[in-house]
């Protein structure tokens, strides 16, 4: 299975390049965000990013109100998680997540995060939603080899 250099996402209605962590930041993504991996691959996350992608859930604002509140309450215990989690580990896996990320800005792209700062134009809400997909692309090939390496041991 090949391992997509590149991702181009929508977010906000901003266009984005999601590029590779190198291997040591993405073990530390991993590390960092384990506390927080039994709810993240529940789903749960997938369901924000298609809910946030598409802008709405339902016809009215009503239906869109109400899906993202059962959302929220599904979701409570990554909430939870990430509230636990300390500062500069935070701060530490939002860095190194939002440091393979680029924003079109014009004809090219430029990094979301400069000099540790996020730059103006990236809302938080987006910055979230971005290092979400990331912490998840990320996590997904150290997940697979580690359920691949308990497999095997099975065998």
């Amino acid at each position: 299975m090949a391992i997509e250099q590149s991702k181009r996402v929508t977010v906000g209605g901003s266009e984005y390049v999601l590029n590779r962590l190198d291997c040591f930041q993405a073990l530390n993504v991993a590390r960092l965000a384990a506390p927080a991996l039994p709810v993240l691959f529940s789903g749960v996350i997938e369901g924000f990013l298609k809910v946030w992608q598409e802008g709405k859930g339902g016809n009215s604002d009503e239906d869109f109100t109400r899906e993202l509140s059962m959302m929220l309450a599904v979701a409570q215990p990554l909430f939870d998680r990430v509230a636990e989690m300390k500062k500069d580990d935070f701060d530490a896996l939002m860095a190194t997540c939002l440091g393979c990320v680029e924003k079109q800005r014009g004809k090219g792209f430029s990094p979301v995060i400069q000099g540790g700062v996020v730059m103006d134009d990236v809302p938080a809400g987006d910055a979230l939603v971005l290092a979400l997909q990331v912490i998840v692309r990320e996590i997904r090939p150290i997940g697979a080899a580690l359920f691949t390496t308990a497999t095997a041991r099975k065998a």
